[in-house]
């Protein structure tokens, strides 16, 4: 399983003391890339790549760690930045081809992902809150139950979300407010929880290109 890094996070370094403490170099046990067009390998006769991932260690037979592929988290973002010149594979044949050889534009990463798996820890508890399912069941309570059967962008164009700010997504500002609103109260009732076992819990909110201006100076909220 994986989880995505908030767009802030992975494009600018100033955001990296932001992120949870367990996405550091050498700890997920993968990072992952999609990108907006698919970019070519070395290798001939392979399929260009929209979607990468890249192992954090090289591993022996046994499973065991041998070489990182990152020296530090600043090798992470700058492969995050520029993943075709500082891909971990080096000049294996099934590594991004070097855009300086290329026609094409260096590959420009629309998403980027860590592994939930990791190798310093034994787990990492990931709760998703959405506000597209906290607005789907606000708008099932307000359209009248005589309505018929309706999909669901009808049913949210009948509740009048498709037409509330920001017009067109399919939630509303008040849906978006909400899902925070769970998201520290789920945070504070875990973290008593798992504290008391000595480990951390931390609030980290992606996917939404909106956020209520009250909570515009705590983008991911580690206390």
């Amino acid at each position: 399983m994986r989880r995505s890094i908030p767009t802030t996070q992975r494009s600018s370094p100033s955001y990296v003391d932001q992120l949870p403490s367990f996405i550091t170099a050498r700890g997920p046990k993968q990072y992952a890339i999609a990108f907006r067009e698919p970019h070519p390998v070395r290798k001939d006769g392979v399929p260009a790549k929209d979607f990468i991932r890249r192992d954090t260690w090289q591993t022996n037979a046994s499973g065991e760690r041998t070489t990182a592929a990152f020296s530090d988290f600043e090798d992470v973002v700058e492969f995050i930045r520029h993943p075709a010149r500082n891909d971990p594979l080096g000049k294996s044949p099934f590594a991004l081809a070097d855009p300086d050889l290329l026609e094409k534009p260096a590959p420009c990463p629309d998403a980027v992902y860590y592994a939930l798996d990791h190798w310093d820890r034994p787990w990492v508890l990931l709760v998703d809150i959405d506000a597209k399912e906290i607005a789907r069941q606000r708008a099932a309570q307000a359209v009248p139950d005589d309505a018929g059967e309706l999909d669901s962008e009808d049913l949210l164009d009948a509740a009048g979300i498709l037409e509330a700010d920001p017009v067109g997504y399919p939630y509303a500002f008040e849906d978006v407010e909400r899902t925070i609103e769970y998201g520290f109260e789920l945070r504070d009732d875990l973290r008593g929880r798992l504290q008391r076992r000595g480990d951390d819990g931390g609030l980290q909110r992606s996917g939404c290109p909106y956020l209520p201006a009250r909570y515009q100076s705590r983008p991911s909220v580690r206390r």
